[in-house]
Parts: structure tokens; sequence; C-alpha cells
């Protein structure tokens, strides 16, 4: 079963979804010419991570983290 899930709607109006798994996590970018978003979900230390940076888009540049934020559950799967 796969711990993460991302989505994308197509010009077309078709959704389309990729799986991530504990492992691997998934990563997902959206770029313009000169800006764009970097997101990663990760799953560290028995909690989920989100990652989010800012980039110089398609034509290259610096990134820049914006936020980072983990899930209110601890191991045992129970609200910390």
């Amino acid at each position: 079963m796969a711990q993460f899930r991302g989505t994308l709607i197509t010009a077309r109006g078709a959704v389309v979804s990729r799986l991530g798994g504990k492992g691997l996590g998934l990563t997902v970018t959206a770029d313009g010419w000169n800006t764009g978003v970097w997101v990663e979900l990760q799953h560290v230390d028995g909690r989920d991570r989100v990652t989010i940076l800012r980039t110089g888009g398609s034509s290259g540049g610096p990134r820049e983290v914006v936020a980072v934020w983990e899930d209110a559950m601890d191991k045992s799967g129970a609200p910390s």
C-alpha cells in the first residue's frame, strides 16, 4: 500500500495519479519560465514530512525552502 498519492489534472481534464512509498517518498514539481514549486513528501522517523520549496522554474536558479511540517501522528498512529 502506498504512503503518498499525487494527482494532476491535464489540459483535457483527465486526472492522472502517481503513488509514493515510505522508502522513496513522492516528489512533485511544477514550473513556469522563472518560477516554480517543488513539493517533497517523505516518511521520516515514523512521521510524514512535507517540504515545499520555491524554485527558479524551468530556467533554473536557486531553491528556497518555504515551509516544512510533519503530521500530527506518532509512530503508533495515535494523535500526538
